[in-house]
């Protein structure tokens, strides 16, 4: 049985620790052997753009990297 994808967003308020929690979470996920996926949105132009990344991850084998 195929597992499916989750996708976990961070939202808040320009400096509350989102990118931290972020990379904090792939991290640990990725020690304990879960694929973990890093996008940080602020590194893409616009939200077409973010969206697009996200329907790449999902349909490739892009996990367990930081893009």
């Amino acid at each position: 049985m195929k597992q499916k994808n989750k996708i976990i967003m961070f939202k808040g308020f320009p400096t509350s620790g989102k990118s931290s929690n972020a990379r904090e979470l792939t991290y640990i996920l990725d020690n304990t052997n879960k694929k973990a996926v890093w996008i940080n949105q602020d590194e893409l132009v616009d939200k077409t753009s973010f969206k697009k990344k996200v329907i790449d991850v999902q349909s490739s084998n892009l996990l367990s990297k930081k893009i």
